[in-house]
């Protein structure tokens, strides 16, 4: 026969997401891409083009409203 205690717990402890700093990386990915060929990437407006992406990815707002955002431009 096995028996079990009966667990009573609690969360105290908040888990935060992990922040990635996107603008320390931008620099050396607008670099990277620069370094591809012109048929493989347009590299006009790149370094404004990967500034708003990064933006994108990293903000919390809806994708319906980032989409009205980028749209708007």
């Amino acid at each position: 026969m096995v028996s079990y205690e009966k667990i009573n717990t609690q969360v105290s402890d908040k888990i935060e997401n992990p922040v990635v700093d996107f603008d320390q990386y931008t620099q050396q990915i607008i670099n990277y891409l620069q370094q591809l060929p012109d048929e493989v990437i347009n590299k006009v407006y790149i370094q404004y083009r990967i500034k708003i992406l990064l933006k994108m990815k990293s903000n919390p707002y809806t994708k319906t409203l980032q989409l009205a955002y980028v749209q708007s431009l």
